[in-house]
């Protein structure tokens, strides 16, 4: 990610934010808290809705890596098996 560009997340409750290079401003819908995250820093979305990440640096390298389903949850048994 470039300065200043943004990634937009919806609906991700559970997901895992990782900075791996960089810095970035976390804020998420309904969260009066905003974060502040560097390199090697994590955060786990905990709320539906958007998040915005916003680069603070100018080659700043996230992942998200998305939320573990549980064996018999909603999504799992819409899966053929």
């Amino acid at each position: 990610m470039q300065r200043g560009s943004m990634l937009r997340i919806k609906d991700a409750r559970g997901a895992l934010l990782q900075i791996r290079q960089g810095a970035v401003w976390l804020t998420q819908e309904g969260d009066p808290e905003d974060r502040y995250l560097g390199a090697g820093a994590h955060f786990r979305l905990d709320r539906d809705g958007i998040a915005l990440v916003q680069a603070l640096g100018a080659q700043t390298k996230v992942a998200l890596i998305p939320a573990r389903r549980e064996a018999g949850s909603f999504w799992t048994r819409l899966l053929p098996a």
